[in-house]
Parts: C-alpha cells; structure tokens; sequence
C-alpha cells in the first residue's frame, strides 16, 4: 500500500494475529483512507477489550488491488509497518 494510503472504495481486510501467529480476530470493510484507520476499526470491533492492542500484529490486505502489509503498534502508540 503506497505510503499508509487506502482509497475509501476499497474493501480492506484485516487480520490479528497473537505472538504465536495464531489468529485471534478478523474485520472487513470500506471507507478506510489509511491503514491506521482500518486496524483501528478491527481493534474496536474483534479485540477483547482486556487485550493489548501492541501486543498483537495486523495483516492489512487491500482485497482491491491483492496488496497485503503486517503492522504493530509500538510502545507509543503508533502503526509501524513489521519488517
């Protein structure tokens, strides 16, 4: 996804996954104009609200266009692209 970038059209999923690549949870939708926004909308809607939120990663697919990208939270607080 070029630089964070969503188009609102675009049917984005994602998908957490706990330190042992197990995956815990999963969202789709649209109306998404960066990845922050769409792994927002996936912590509020499928992550147990006594879960960390860092301690997971985000497997963000753009279904339009096949692109995927793993993300983390870091102690921050912010997005940062897994590499």
């Amino acid at each position: 996804m070029e630089a964070n970038r969503l188009h609102p059209q675009d049917k984005v999923g994602v998908v957490i996954v706990d330190i042992d690549g197990k995956r815990v949870g999963g969202f789709e939708g649209k109306g998404f104009r960066n990845v922050d926004e769409a792994v927002t909308a996936a912590i509020n809607t499928d992550l147990p609200k006594d879960k960390d939120p860092r301690d997971f990663s985000y497997l963000v697919t753009n279904e339009v266009t096949g692109t995927s990208e793993a993300y983390r939270i870091n102690a921050h607080g912010n997005l940062k692209l897994e590499v």
